[in-house]
């Protein structure tokens, strides 16, 4: 009788230990691998790509400003109002390549029409062989009115992209002026970076020519060299 009084108090006590270890115990046990599930211990990052802004630059063909008496047109007599005329510049796929037209700064030597102001167009081409040639195609077209200034400038908004492997030929054209308006765009005799071209129909270029093989008609035995268009272009690349 007495042994077996002695393991009921031995198992009463194991169930006392039992019941204060698992039951009624203030401090909650934990297990620390789901410890506050609602905040992973890893966050990972946002994958969202983030665009980045475009680089904007400005292309210039031409060094230097306008200078009076530098223009090369087709006109009525040395000094008279301009007959239609063509300018060109090719900027080349290593420097415009990839990009996003969005301006053209056209430097004026003069304009004046009685009028105010006058038309000329902007033209982008595609270079597909020689200019020299002809060889290039149509890819935008800007109308533009210049107002009447002297040594200022017009800036015409675009929008074209340039694929990766392509030149463009910037071209501005003049029609007739009737004998009433004279247009100079901006020219100076510094050193060109790269030819300017030139073309007019009534003094019989038909295709465009480099102003450096242009016979000067008022100085016999001249061409134009070192006569310079110039131009420049803003564009938008994203790196």
């Amino acid at each position: 009788m007495r042994n077996f009084q002695g393991l009921a108090a031995i198992l009463f006590m194991l169930g006392a230990c039992s019941t204060t270890i698992g039951g009624d115990s203030d401090d909650e046990i934990v297990n620390p691998g789901t410890a506050d599930a609602g905040a992973p211990l890893d966050q990972e990052a946002d994958a969202t790509p983030v665009d980045e802004e475009p680089e904007i630059l400005t292309l210039t063909q031409g060094t230097g400003t306008p200078v009076a008496n530098a223009n090369v047109n087709c006109r009525y007599g040395e000094q008279g109002p301009h007959a239609d005329t063509r300018h060109f510049r090719v900027f080349p796929a290593t420097s415009i390549g990839g990009s996003r037209i969005t301006e053209a700064i056209l430097p004026i030597e003069v304009a004046d029409s009685p009028d105010g102001s006058q038309p000329a167009t902007l033209k982008l081409h595609r270079l597909t062989g020689d200019i020299l040639n002809g060889e290039f195609v149509p890819i935008s077209e800007a109308p533009f009115d210049v107002p009447n200034q002297t040594l200022g400038e017009v800036r015409v908004p675009l929008n074209v992209a340039v694929a990766d492997d392509e030149s463009i030929v910037v071209e501005v054209t003049m029609t007739d002026g009737e004998q009433l308006r004279n247009l100079r765009f901006g020219h100076n005799l510094e050193a060109q970076t790269a030819p300017t071209y030139y073309a007019s129909e009534s003094c019989g270029q038909l295709l465009p020519i480099d102003l450096a093989s242009l016979d000067n008609p008022f100085i016999p035995g001249q061409t134009f060299a070192p006569n310079s268009w110039l131009v420049s272009l803003t564009i938008e690349r994203t790196p």
